[in-house]
């Protein structure tokens, strides 16, 4: 088994790698350490290591890195993956090994991602504190509290069950406060990677685009084996992209119709239903579309922005939100479509619908009123397109800056 090209791609991803070297760099220009002020009062010595030695290092490496391995259509990274795959005579060997190109990605998912593993982790971690909450809160009788077959007296059970709740309660507000951190340094991050300015934000875009790139060549050679790469990125918590597109991988396998062909087996495989379908409706004229088609990054971006400034709900599903913002066709798990709410004023959507960087430039006035029917008002009635209002609100003034930092391809 050869793992020549495998191992020189994916040590530029794994713990003292040239992306490990670009996030520990922009952490400590922007500090975006895990604690606040981490970066604060660093020697001269470590000062230098972050402005000199690490860039110089990062530059050198990137240069020698032969990103031709995942970017030509012949693919000898992806061939020697297949061959490997090959000498595996049961699918969970095959699984084991796919889980082992995955692992690599970790520092970048985590960093990119705290919105999947990380908060799930962080939410089981607050389920048990409040598993623990109750238990304390439901001792009303102080004078049979026994700590090591020693009862103690009411003053030191008052005590002690207080003392235990304070501290769940602490706990609580730091948990919330260390997932509250990882996402606005996530989001900082995201818009580094979308448009950025140096050398080393540049390094740091270019490997997370290979890593998608990789991801969708993975995926497809996943699919050929009857293999489920979704699944297990889930397994291992560890996420290249978000979701499974027919349109980025279909090109690998051959056509279309064979990669839905390959999707639909691995759910009849797994559920022992009838296919699931994951792919558009197939008529002569499809549909006009709200938007042309983004890339997942920018859906990724408006996802989280649009949410955070509440623009739209919390609960919104991802996956219609993609299938109106990118036209990204939705898995028949997630259907029937429900209309995206759109909770500020109507012109900030005119707005953001017909910014550049997303507008569907084919569109006419009246497909446009006609398809803003994925949308409904705060007050749940149908939503009807605006004419231009020009004005300036607060929410219009953040729709603005929203626009200005939506990544560019």
């Amino acid at each position: 088994m050869r793992k020549d090209i495998e191992k020189q791609f994916l040590k530029a991803y794994k713990f003292g790698g040239v992306v490990h070297d670009c996030i520990e760099v922009l952490r400590y220009r922007f500090n975006l350490g895990y604690m606040p002020n981490a970066y604060n009062n660093l020697s001269d010595l470590m000062k230098k290591h972050y402005d000199e030695i690490l860039p110089n290092r990062i530059k050198v490496i990137t240069e020698a890195f032969d990103e031709s391995v995942i970017t030509m259509y012949d693919c000898p990274l992806i061939e020697e993956i297949s061959n490997n795959l090959l000498e595996f005579k049961t699918i969970q060997e095959k699984e084991h090994y796919i889980h082992s190109l995955i692992v690599p990605f970790k520092e970048l998912s985590d960093l990119l991602y705290p919105e999947l593993a990380i908060k799930k982790r962080i939410d089981n971690e607050l389920f048990e504190n409040e598993k623990d909450r109750k238990y304390w809160s439901d001792i009303k009788d102080f004078n049979n509290v026994i700590i090591n077959d020693k009862t103690l007296t009411t003053k030191q059970a008052k005590k002690l069950v207080n003392d235990n709740l304070q501290a769940i309660d602490n706990l609580a507000i730091e948990k919330k406060e260390q997932y509250n951190r990882l996402n606005m340094i996530s989001e900082h991050f995201q818009k580094i990677i979308g448009k950025p300015n140096n050398e080393v934000e540049k390094t740091l875009s270019k490997f997370n685009k290979l890593k998608f790139m990789f991801a969708n060549r993975l995926d497809a050679l996943c699919l050929n084996n009857n293999i489920d790469f979704i699944k297990l990125q889930n397994e291992v918590e560890i996420y290249l992209k978000h979701r499974r597109r027919i349109e980025d991988i279909y090109i690998y396998i051959g056509t279309w119709e064979q990669t839905e062909k390959y999707i639909n087996e691995l759910h009849i495989q797994k559920n022992d239903k009838e296919p699931i379908q994951q792919t558009k409706e197939k008529s002569q004229i499809p549909p006009p579309q709200l938007t042309k088609k983004i890339k997942i990054d920018v859906q990724d971006y408006l996802f989280i922005k649009l949410k955070e400034k509440n623009f739209i709900p919390e609960n919104t599903n991802f996956n219609h939100f993609c299938f109106v913002f990118g036209s990204t066709p939705i898995p028949a798990k997630e259907q029937p479509f429900k209309p995206i709410k759109w909770k500020e004023c109507k012109q900030s959507l005119r707005m953001l619908l017909l910014c550049d960087a997303i507008r569907n430039k084919t569109l006419k006035q009246k497909e446009i009123k006609e398809i803003t029917k994925k949308f409904i008002h705060k007050n749940n009635k149908p939503f009807t397109f605006s004419s231009n209002q020009p004005k300036t609100t607060t929410n219009i003034s953040i729709m603005k800056h929203i626009i200005q930092d939506i990544p560019t391809v």
